[in-house]
């Protein structure tokens, strides 16, 4: 069986036809509803934000630290939550800010956060014990959603792993959360117990659900890698199948080496011998020194991987810093596909970028976020983002030639330091990033900082999905945002991707069924004619302003002879799922229109019977993975 995702690029002029209200949406600006004109600071409440995220509901979430905790030296964990549209939520914590006393440890930092769909909240945290002068903890600590610590979690709400050491110079680093499909949370860093001593490894922790330590993975719940004399875990992220990829710096007992690798574990957190040389892979082979770094990584629904880094714009790395993105095949090498032959250089003359974030957008675009400044970093910083296409050239349709900077002095008083350290997306594609903002004169004052900007307008995003293409040449589609849709074209060419012609066009008064929005045409029959080419075709969504999309181009020949459905729509108690693979495992979830998942499945059978009688009246999608992208479809459960 085989689906083929369509996501659909808008070619039309829309901005120059729109109206004045609507061209002002461009990417990449400051929306103006956001807080005041697209910003918002906290002043002077810590010192440090290094994450943030959204919930399902679009409220925003930071997460960092507050300095001098009970007019001590100690620091206290701080999460902030704020309302979607800007301003501190008061329902959450005190007045929008809970802040957390850990007794028995000095709290390093908290860097990352992940909001459940349930609503509770994780923070990864890094500490020392009281009578330790040196990091030595892992900690993670999970919230209810008005902000409490929930005590069902680990001890009293926290999970810890402590590497005991004394009072030696330790160096510990906690790069990474992430969370299995299983909810068992995985958390990426690097421990040097003896500083000077030039040694040191990575290591991965697993957690149960409710915060144990997992003892089925590496050695009472702590996967140790040892891949050289100093090793650096630089970011970590789980494939779709389990498997976990680490981005990670290596250098030799005299500093002179540096390699940045790729290593792919398996789920048991054992080195996966199918990538590379047992599980590690180099990139790049250049000597002595690497010629960019691999700091942040994402992974595309494909296998394939891009990553954000920096090199030197000389030899000597002294002028500035260079960003540089970076694609991969699945199987670790340059994806020559990608930018200019795997690489896309940003230079701008005297800057030197820094990206701290790195984020796919659900049609394959990506955005890096970081901090700007000159090179010797005596002029202002801005927080940056930069997007990119899926093919990792600059998108032009983004800020100013894909570029977008902001400065917060207006609010700060004085020139500051910005520096972006997340960036995430609200529902509606909207971008979010969150750093901090620093003025040094006439006195040091530090500011928790928030920007928001236009993402895609969806009501131009459409998501189209050629459903199957059967032998007896039907076309099966499914437009999961009909109602943004006048009527549609099918368009046929022979050379696969030039002189598209329109062969037929299908109404919105003849679409029919508004519930299933399925739709179909029959192609014209190929068999024992003397046509000696093969017909590509593609479908054309004229929306009701006037916008065009189109889908990706599909051959007559990527037939399929099994048949997904799904039945009965609407349904009151059991949705049949049929056409499934019988030998391969299909992922089936249903999810509401907030994103929330309700019910899933793990399936190798050829059909499966949902149980929807306890879902509330409304509208539902079913998502459908068993390789590669998954496929959704909408039902409404009566």
């Amino acid at each position: 069986m085989k689906y083929i995702f369509v996501l659909f690029g808008i070619f039309n002029a829309f901005y120059a036809l729109a109206q004045p209200l609507a061209s002002a949406r461009i990417p990449g600006t400051l929306d103006s509803t956001f807080s005041t004109n697209g910003k918002f600071t906290l002043p002077n409440i810590g010192n440090g934000i290094y994450d943030a995220a959204v919930q399902a509901d679009d409220k925003i979430l930071q997460t960092g630290v507050h300095s001098k905790l009970n007019s001590s030296d100690r620091n206290g964990v701080m999460l902030i939550r704020y309302e979607k549209d800007g301003g501190l939520d008061t329902k959450f914590g005190d007045s929008g800010i809970a802040i957390t006393d850990l007794p028995d440890y000095y709290t390093e930092t908290a860097y990352k956060v992940i909001a459940l769909r349930d609503g509770h909240i994780l923070v990864m945290i890094a500490m020392r014990p009281l009578l330790n002068y040196y990091y030595s903890c892992v900690g993670v600590l999970r919230y209810k959603s008005d902000g409490t610590l929930d005590s069902s979690f680990g001890v009293n709400g926290l999970a810890v792993t402590e590497f005991s050491n004394g009072n030696t110079r330790t160096e510990l680093f906690t790069t990474n959360m992430v969370l299995q499909d299983d909810g068992k949370i995985l958390i990426s860093g690097y421990y040097h117990p003896n500083w000077e001593g030039n040694d040191g490894d990575i290591f991965i922790i697993r957690y149960t659900q409710d915060g144990k330590p997992d003892e089925s993975f590496g050695i009472n719940g702590i996967d140790w890698l040892n891949l050289a004399v100093v090793e650096y875990a630089k970011d970590m992220q789980l494939k779709a199948d389990g498997k976990i990829m680490l981005a990670t710096l290596t250098v030799n007992a005299a500093y002179s080496i540096n390699n940045y690798l790729l290593v792919r574990l398996s789920p048991d957190g054992s080195f996966d011998n199918t990538f590379g040389t047992n599980g590690i892979v180099d990139p790049d082979t250049s000597y002595p020194k690497p010629a960019y770094t691999i700091d942040h990584l994402a992974i595309r629904d494909d296998g394939k991987m891009v990553s954000a880094g920096v090199a030197a714009c000389d030899i000597f790395g002294l002028s500035c810093k260079k960003l540089i993105v970076a694609g991969y095949n699945e199987d670790g090498s340059i994806d020559e596909n990608f930018g200019d032959k795997g690489k896309t250089t940003l230079q701008i003359q005297g800057r030197t970028f820094a990206p701290n974030d790195i984020l796919l957008q659900n049609n394959g675009k990506i955005l890096v976020a970081g901090d700007g400044s000159d090179a010797a970093g005596t002029s202002s910083e801005d927080f940056f983002i930069v997007r990119y296409n899926i093919s990792g050239t600059l998108d032009s349709s983004f800020g100013e030639n894909g570029i977008t900077t902001t400065d917060f002095s207006d609010i700060t008083g004085s020139t500051s330091y910005d520096i972006a350290q997340s960036v995430c997306l609200q529902s509606n594609g909207e971008i979010i990033a969150a750093g901090t903002s620093e003025h040094p004169f006439p006195k040091p004052k530090q500011f928790f900082s928030l920007a928001r900007y236009y993402g895609d307008p969806l009501q131009q995003s459409w998501i189209t999905k050629i459903k199957r293409w059967i032998r007896n040449h039907i076309l099966h589609f499914q437009d999961l945002q009909a109602n943004n849709t006048a009527y549609y074209a099918i368009e046929k060419s022979n050379n696969n991707n030039s002189s598209f012609k329109e062969v037929a066009r299908i109404e919105k008064s003849e679409v029919g069924n508004q519930t299933s929005e399925m739709h179909r045409y029959v192609l014209p029959s190929t068999v024992n004619s003397q046509q000696s080419t093969e017909s590509f075709y593609r479908i054309k969504a004229i929306g009701k302003d006037g916008s065009v999309a189109y889908s990706d181009v599909i051959s007559e020949t990527d037939n399929n002879s099994s048949a997904f459905n799904m039945f009965p729509n609407p349904v009151k108690d059991v949705l049949h799922v049929t056409g499934l693979s019988a030998t391969n495992k299909t992922t089936l979830t249903i999810s509401n229109v907030q994103g929330n998942i309700m019910k899933g499945a793990s399936v190798q059978a050829g059909s499966y019977n949902f149980n929807v009688s306890q879902l509330k009246q409304g509208t539902y999608y079913l998502q459908v993975k068993t390789d590669g992208k998954p496929d959704t479809y909408k039902f409404i459960k009566e």
